[in-house]
């Protein structure tokens, strides 16, 4: 006999749009099977304004989270996006960075501007941390000074999936 379905809480839809509740459930399922101390916790945010790429790393406004795990030794699942838009098509790269405690990490999300379009870069990231406040949020640079590259707001942003204890 299967088990009928059941729709995810409404606390799971919140701050993951871009992902469905249903698909992460069987992983939250997952964790509280293995050990019932761990919780998941989702956080996302956005940019809140346009930035004008330069070749030195800049702040993308707005696209900063702080938080604090409750223990030692958490683990965040940090899936950072930049929507890079060149004006012209140039020939130069575009980086996105996943800065930590003012730390850049060293992944970073590199996007070649090869056309005049939105062109995204992604990059996935594994963090220890301690118990104490964290600064996580995103930078971004280009190789060359040539042409303009906008890194869309809307369209950037920085998901944190938080495995820590209750």
């Amino acid at each position: 006999m299967s088990t009928p379905y059941t729709a995810p809480s409404p606390a799971l839809r919140t701050g993951i749009d871009y992902l469905p509740a249903a698909l992460l459930q069987p992983a939250l399922d997952a964790l509280a099977w293995r050990d019932n101390k761990n919780v998941l916790r989702v956080l996302q945010q956005h940019g809140t304004s346009n930035l004008t790429v330069t070749t030195s790393a800049q702040d993308l406004p707005g696209a900063t989270l702080t938080f604090t795990p409750a223990r030692s030794g958490a683990i965040a699942l940090v899936v950072t996006v930049f929507a890079f838009s060149p004006s012209a098509a140039v020939s130069l790269d575009a980086s996105g960075f996943l800065v930590v405690d003012g730390v850049a990490q060293a992944r970073a999300a590199v996007r070649g501007m090869n056309a005049v379009q939105n062109q995204p870069a992604t990059q996935a990231h594994r963090v220890v941390l301690s118990a104490a406040s964290h600064t996580l949020k995103l930078q971004a640079s280009r190789s060359a000074a040539t042409g303009t590259v906008t890194l869309t707001a809307a369209d950037s942003y920085l998901a944190v999936f938080l495995i820590d204890n209750n």
